[in-house]
């Protein structure tokens, strides 16, 4: 965290093109004073999420690529685990193999978050569902 701070404190770095004049200065004071937990805490919650237009058209890109690729990918979860259950890690390699390239690395990271098992992740551990994948409908 200290190390964020100090790149956050300097005067030059990439982040701080992204924002208008004025901004960034603002954005780190905040940081430094808040802490992360205090900052997203402020932050609105419609302003950390994705739209319902943008959230419905994620939506729809995935399931019609799972319904296309249904088969491959009950192979491919079923090949890596019995339970049907697959690391985020071993979920990306699936969606490479299986979905090639019908969805970006982005739609794969929501993905992996919309067919999300519950259960225990004391282990820090996500693991991905493939029964809540077949469940996703647009």
């Amino acid at each position: 965290p200290e190390a964020f701070l100090e790149m956050m404190r300097e005067e030059s770095g990439a982040w701080r093109d992204l924002l208008p004049s004025g901004e960034a200065d603002l954005w780190t004071e905040a940081l430094c004073g808040l802490g992360v937990d205090g900052l997203v805490a402020r932050i609105p919650l419609r302003e950390l999420g994705p739209s319902t237009k943008a959230m419905a058209a994620l939506v729809s890109r995935c399931a019609s690529a799972i319904a296309k690729e249904s088969e491959r990918l009950k192979v491919a979860f079923v090949g890596m685990s019995p339970e049907k259950l697959v690391s985020e890690e071993q979920f990306r390699a699936i969606c490479k193999d299986v979905f090639g390239d019908q969805l970006s690395a982005q739609d794969v990271s929501d993905l992996a978050l919309l067919g999300g098992a519950s259960g225990d992740r004391s282990a820090g551990v996500a693991e991905v569902s493939l029964d809540t994948l077949l469940e996703l409908r647009p």
